[in-house]
């Protein structure tokens, strides 16, 4: 049987993440460009968990001690799961395209399917306080009127 060696290349994956990030603040609808970066964190987050899971208690203590607070990529494998999920659940708000819709689905289906139906559905509670706190503030906007 043939061996096959997997690697993760974490500076390409760090250097696509900046690139969906940079892009959503210039074109915050671009719903092709969120789903790359959610795709990117949920494959990131499934790495980091293998390595947090091997990883010497002590070890995990030293980086969680050198983490940057507002790198998404710096916060452990949940925190990237999140947000990944986060990404997909506004593409199915702001996307019409059924192809997008059925890789939200798939995305979340994967993530469930791999144990994390808490992040899951705390990514669902977000989105819908978001979206609450959206529409409040467009009624409350209209009100003004």
């Amino acid at each position: 049987m043939k061996t096959i060696a997997t690697t993760f290349d974490e500076n390409k994956a760090r250097a696509i993440v900046a690139a969906c990030q940079q892009r959503i603040e210039v074109e915050p609808d671009d719903t092709a460009n969120r789903l790359q970066l959610a795709w990117c964190l949920l494959t990131w987050a499934f790495y980091q968990s293998g390595q947090e899971s091997g990883a010497s208690p002590r070890k995990t203590a030293s980086l969680k001690k050198c983490r940057d607070p507002h790198d998404v990529t710096a916060q452990g494998s949940q925190v990237m799961l999140f947000h990944g999920l986060r990404q997909a659940l506004i593409v199915a708000e702001l996307s019409t395209n059924p192809n997008e819709h059925l890789e939200v689905s798939n995305l979340i289906n994967l993530a469930t399917l791999f144990g994390n139906t808490n992040i899951v559905e705390k990514s669902y509670r977000e989105n819908d306080l978001i979206l609450s706190e959206i529409v409040w503030d467009m009624r409350h906007n209209l009100d003004k009127v």
